[in-house]
């Protein structure tokens, strides 16, 4: 054996064994009752649950997309050793995870609430990327059990940190037990529209779509359109200022749709969409989109660009002017489009002769 390929060995004998002891060292931290793997579950016993319904909840995305979960079931399903499996392989990829029941939770941060030291008892329970909160609703609990959940979902949410819980309760009942306030961050929509009319994935379609105005809000409120606000206070002159900025706004997403292919936007939002466990997920990019965006570059091989500097190359289109003294003839001369100049007039369906 040569010295290079002896070397080799070594290097990859001591990676491994650093990562082997950085699993051990995360898997003490995590505080797991005991250790358990997806590979453990005996799916054909619990047939309610089939390793595919997991999904990204074994990769990074769990982590990278903050992906919460919760275990509903009677007793005896395998919750717990679903949440622990989850949560070993998050160690697994790299992350740290932490293991506690409600009862723990609840009565630790209680207790330290009423002495005025909550923030730093949070620390434990905010810091790993992933938290287990094991037998939620399995005890009753005191008013104010609502109050330091709530602290410890909300905080995580809003860190895009997952928690993973388990519960012999039904969502409806956990509303109930915790005053609903411990569930904020579990987002249930309610609406008077019948099943019949619009569908619970319907529902939560509609919800989410809601996001898409506050995008065009954001767009029109800052340099992206570059209308100006109007410095008037009269209500018909406020009210087309807005109608400006509203049709602006629709100009702008269409040619964003239409640009797609040169652009990061994902072009094919059918295959994202195709890519989704359910309408609860996040949205997912297609596998196009997704290769743009870590190439950064279009399937044609070119750099793939943002709306507004494609528009900047755009602008660089010129028409000359001449007129010939004494008369009334004009020439017209339009400069030559570039490759990616012509490629994104023929996408937008018109021609760059005025």
């Amino acid at each position: 054996m040569g010295y290079r390929s002896y070397l080799g060995i070594l290097i990859a004998e001591e990676i491994a064994h650093r990562a082997q002891t950085r699993i051990t060292r995360s898997v003490r931290k995590a505080r797991f009752p005991f250790l358990r793997t997806v590979e453990d579950f005996d799916f054909t016993f619990q047939t309610s649950v089939r390793l595919q319904m997991l999904g990204t909840l074994l990769g990074p995305e769990l982590v990278s997309e903050g992906r919460s979960a919760i275990l509903s079931g009677p007793p005896g399903r395998g919750k717990t050793h679903l949440a622990v499996a989850i949560a070993y392989r998050a160690i697994q990829n790299g992350y740290e995870a932490r293991f506690t029941t409600a009862d723990e939770l609840i009565g630790t941060l209680s207790r330290v609430a009423a002495e005025g030291s909550l923030e730093e008892a949070l620390e434990p329970y905010l810091h790993p990327h992933v938290l287990v909160l094991d037998e939620l609703g399995y005890q009753s609990y005191a008013p104010d059990a609502a109050n330091v959940l709530y602290r410890v979902v909300n905080d995580r949410y809003l860190k895009q940190r997952p928690v993973i819980v388990s519960t012999n309760k039904p969502l409806a009942a956990l509303g109930q037990l915790l005053q609903e306030a411990a569930l904020d961050g579990i987002y249930v929509v309610r609406t008077s529209v019948t099943e019949e009319e619009l569908g619970s994935e319907a529902v939560v379609r509609a919800y989410k779509s809601l996001s898409e105005v506050e995008q065009a809000f954001r767009v029109m409120k800052t340099f992206h359109l570059e209308v100006h606000p109007v410095r008037h206070r009269r209500e018909d002159r406020v009210r087309a200022h807005v109608l400006l900025c509203v049709l602006a706004y629709y100009v702008r997403l269409h040619m964003e749709r239409a640009l797609a292919p040169l652009l990061f936007t994902d072009h094919d939002p059918e295959g994202g969409e195709a890519r989704r466990d359910s309408i609860v997920a996040p949205a997912r990019r297609s596998e196009a989109g997704e290769r743009k965006i870590r190439r950064q570059r279009t399937d044609d091989g070119q750099p793939a660009r943002s709306l507004d500097s494609l528009l900047a190359d755009l602008k660089t289109l010129t028409k000359d002017e001449t007129r010939v003294e004494g008369t009334e003839i004009t020439l017209e001369k339009y400069a030559r489009p570039t490759p990616l100049q012509t490629k994104a007039f023929d996408l937008l369906d018109v021609s760059y002769r005025l």
